[in-house]
């Protein structure tokens, strides 16, 4: 009787631990992916490498996209015929200052993003019309002026931002008080991270171009669009229809796009490649410095690209 009870008490016990050790089968996968994360820099690294003493001295490679990206497009410019005007002045540069205007989040805000595309800009269009200061987060990205004619690239940024905050009247005074004659607009990773309704966008899209015409007369506008960022450990997808709708906006609104987003591997893999290449910070929205850096670069080839093509018509 004894020995029975103890085989039926073994039975029981066998039974109850029996499935805790088949669900033990998925706890590899768990931790793998658990372990990609932690492996990733945390927001006080990326910010600590986002401020280098000096971002002219890390920035003249000329860099291309990893060849671990997958579903990448051609970097280049959607509807690149809209900046001829822009191009027109670039042309004729000696004659006349010409000035680029960049504003936008925090990709923006520092400062990395913007530096790089300057240089990128400036090893094509020449640099006798900027003083060559240091540019670090903790400086300004505003250039600035020798007092020669030529090329002059500007940049504010600001956390947190969203087009609304360019669109407060004070904000677009101070934007003009810079007399761009090119306007690159980055912005739409918080928008991303928000209730983002295309209709609302589209219309906060028409009032600040529209305000912005009538403070700058001429002005050229080049959107682009964030990277791609994750919410709650997952593909953020709102992120796809902000550069959709961005894109979209530019089609029927003779505006100039760098839909980067798309460039890079658009829902099927943006947020994935940079995550795994190890460019992204564990917060899943800003990037290392080399991120910014590359994506500077790529905006700058973008534009060449598309200004040499204006050059054969």
């Amino acid at each position: 009787m004894k020995q029975s009870l103890r085989i039926m008490v073994s039975l029981c016990f066998f039974l109850m631990v029996m499935p805790s050790v088949m669900a033990q089968d998925e706890k590899p996968k768990q931790l793998v992916a658990e372990e990609l994360w932690k492996e990733l820099p945390d927001l006080d690294q990326v910010i600590s490498d986002s401020v280098p003493p000096d971002t002219s001295t890390v920035i003249l490679l000329d860099l291309k996209i990893p060849s671990s990206f997958q579903h990448t497009k051609n970097n280049q410019l959607q509807y690149s015929e809209n900046l001829d005007s822009f191009f027109d002045l670039i042309a004729n540069r000696k004659n006349k200052s010409v000035r680029v205007v960049q504003i936008g989040d925090s990709h923006v805000r520092g400062h990395v993003f913007p530096a790089a595309l300057r240089r990128k800009l400036e090893s094509a269009w020449g640099s006798e019309a900027m003083v060559p200061a240091t540019i670090t987060y903790h400086t300004s990205a505003l250039a600035q002026e020798t007092g020669r004619n030529g090329f002059i690239f500007h940049a504010m940024g600001k956390n947190g931002a969203t087009l609304s905050y360019f669109m407060d009247e004070a904000v677009m005074r101070d934007i003009a008080r810079l007399k761009p004659d090119m306007l690159i607009v980055s912005v739409g990773t918080n928008e991303s991270h928000g209730n983002f309704d295309p209709a609302t966008y589209k219309m906060q899209l028409n009032r600040f171009t529209a305000r912005m015409r009538e403070l700058c007369p001429g002005i050229s506008f080049l959107l682009t669009t964030p990277p791609g960022s994750y919410k709650r450990r997952r593909p953020n997808r709102v992120g796809g229809q902000v550069a959709s709708c961005q894109s979209g906006y530019g089609e029927s609104n003779g505006i100039a796009v760098w839909n980067l987003y798309e460039i890079v591997g658009g829902d099927a893999r943006a947020c994935m490649n940079w995550r795994l290449a190890r460019m992204m910070a564990r917060d899943g929205v800003h990037y290392v410095h080399e991120a910014y850096n590359l994506q500077g670069n790529l905006l700058g080839e973008a534009i060449l690209k598309a200004y040499n093509e204006y050059q054969k018509k």
